[in-house]
């Protein structure tokens, strides 16, 4: 695995919120300032790989290994998914990443979690048997979590004056009872 260390994330905590041209930093399980399911949003941040980075896994040649970065994206406690980002890190690895995500609102509910990670796409010559050479294989992971709403459960709701309905009298037409 690559060690946090060795990879530098702008913002640190969380990620950029732009809104309307200004930015806000909103980090990990905080709720979303004013959500709406009709705003148009961007979420954005960088990525920097430090030279450790390698050889936290063992790797001394940066073109024997290829990575890929995918930021996966999950709302409605992972009811939804998708994949809004798949960027090959190969020949780039050691520049600022930016990566922007434009999510559509209306498709949100209750949540939004960012799932990032830089996974190995393909080696050529490595033998180490402690080095990850296997397709696929995550070598570094992020998860962030935004609260789109509250957590309490919305129910239908209505104004009851005991005094006039007691004994059930005026629940016949109560929405909820």
């Amino acid at each position: 695995q690559i060690r946090a260390t060795s990879i530098v994330c702008e913002p640190e905590a969380g990620w950029e919120l732009e809104v309307r041209g200004t930015s806000a930093m909103l980090e990990d399980d905080a709720p979303f300032p004013d959500w709406d399911a009709s705003l148009a949003f961007a979420l954005k941040r960088r990525f920097c790989f430090r030279e450790t980075a390698l050889s936290d896994l063992g790797i001394s040649d940066p073109d024997a290994i290829q990575f890929q970065l995918v930021v996966r994206m999950t709302t409605a406690g992972k009811l939804s998914s998708s994949v809004p980002v798949q960027l090959d890190l190969n020949g780039r690895l050691f520049q600022p990443i930016d990566v922007r995500i434009s999510p559509e609102a209306g498709k949100l509910t209750r949540d939004m979690t960012l799932e990032t990670v830089i996974a190995v796409t393909g080696t050529v010559g490595i033998v180490d048997p402690l080095v990850p050479t296997l397709l696929g294989s995550r070598v570094w992971e992020d998860r962030w979590r935004v609260r789109l709403e509250g957590g309490r459960a919305r129910l239908p709701f209505e104004i009851f004056d005991f005094e006039a309905g007691y004994l059930g009298l005026g629940m016949a037409n109560a929405l909820f009872h």
